[in-house]
C-alpha cells in the first residue's frame, strides 16, 4: 500500500466516526504513530493528541477518540476518490 492510500484509508476510518487502530491498516504500533503524528502535522485531522516520554520524546500513546477531519482532510479524500492524487 502506497503513502496515499495508508493516509486515505485513515482519514476515512475517522470520517466514518471510528477511532483508528493500527490493525485496521496492517501496521505496527510504531509505522502506526507515525501515520497519525504527520497526519495530525500536516492539519488532516483535529481532536488527536500524543503522550510522549522517554529520551527521545518518543510516542507512548495516541488519542484519536473523537477525532475529526479539518477541510484539509476532507479535500484531502475527494481528491483521491476523484483520482487527482
Amino acid at each position: 500500500m502506497s503513502d496515499r492510500d495508508i493516509v486515505y484509508e485513515i482519514l476515512k476510518i475517522i470520517q466514518s466516526g471510528k477511532e483508528p487502530k493500527k490493525e485496521d491498516i496492517g501496521a505496527d504500533k510504531e509505522s502506526f504513530y507515525e501515520w497519525i503524528e504527520q497526519i495530525h502535522d500536516d492539519k488532516l485531522v483535529e481532536n488527536i493528541s500524543f503522550s510522549r516520554g522517554g529520551s527521545v520524546n518518543k510516542i507512548l500513546i495516541v488519542f484519536a477518540n473523537g477525532a475529526k477531519l479539518t477541510k484539509a482532510g476532507r479535500d484531502y479524500i475527494e481528491f483521491k476518490e476523484a483520482g487527482k492524487i
